[in-house]
């Protein structure tokens, strides 16, 4: 038995939401569901979370970019940007990371969709 179906049956459920994802009476809010499908390979954000390829993404609304202790490998243009995350800056810098920071070595293609950045902000903007 391979584990193929029963990973994209628990996918399937992640990505459904609060609708079609229930643990305990609660589902992955819509938010969660971005993270997961767009940050959690490289991130984590929340209580306990740590750094790993990326950095943990918890409190990132309102820090300044390149400043998560613990985590050494920004690239130098990001480290030295100058850089608040706002969540006008995140918007920008998960829309398009290359074009926000010249020099950067975040290796992510962009999300294009504003509603599912809004609801990944609001997402990280709790955590």
């Amino acid at each position: 038995m391979t584990k193929g179906p029963f990973a994209a049956a628990a996918v399937a459920l992640i990505l459904a939401g609060p609708q079609g994802a229930a643990a305990g009476g609660q589902g992955v809010s819509p938010g969660a569901a971005v993270f997961i499908r767009e940050c959690a390979k490289c991130h984590q954000a929340g209580a306990g979370a740590r750094n790993r390829i990326g950095p943990a993404l918890t409190g990132i609304i309102g820090r300044q970019a390149g400043t998560v202790p613990g985590y050494d490998n920004y690239s130098d243009a990001l480290r030295q940007s100058g850089i608040v995350w706002t969540p006008e800056n995140f918007r920008s810098f998960v829309k398009d990371p290359k074009s926000m920071v010249i020099g950067t070595t975040q290796v992510y293609r962009g999300l294009k969709d504003d509603e599912s950045i809004s609801l990944l902000i609001e997402y990280l903007e709790e955590k």
